[in-house]
């Protein structure tokens, strides 16, 4: 019961990031907000944080022994994969630096 309660938060939580992002969401908070919408951004990052927190929080209360460890040989696929994940990250923000200032 309580895994399946934490997954929904994160479907919830995924949710809502989703819908905020949407090209509806975001085109209604454009006719809406006008000029106030350059802020649209600080405001998503603000609302991800924050209804974040509750679902780590709760993750985290249900900690146990790790069935799965990166030991040995298998630490190189974990670097490759954190790797990647800081090439993403990285082309993601150069992405949006490059269509946010065009």
């Amino acid at each position: 019961m309580r895994y399946l309660l934490l997954a929904l938060a994160w479907t919830a939580y995924c949710t809502l990031h989703s819908a905020m992002i949407s090209e509806t969401a975001t085109g209604l908070l454009k006719r809406r907000l006008g000029d106030s919408f350059r802020f649209y951004r600080l405001l998503f990052n603000s609302i991800a944080v924050l209804t974040l927190i509750p679902v780590l929080w709760y993750s985290h209360s249900l900690r146990q022994a790790a069935i799965f460890r990166w030991e040995g040989v298998w630490l190189v696929p974990q670097y490759l994969l954190l790797g990647c994940g800081i090439l993403f990250v990285v082309a993601g923000g150069r992405a949006l630096i490059d269509t946010t200032y065009v």
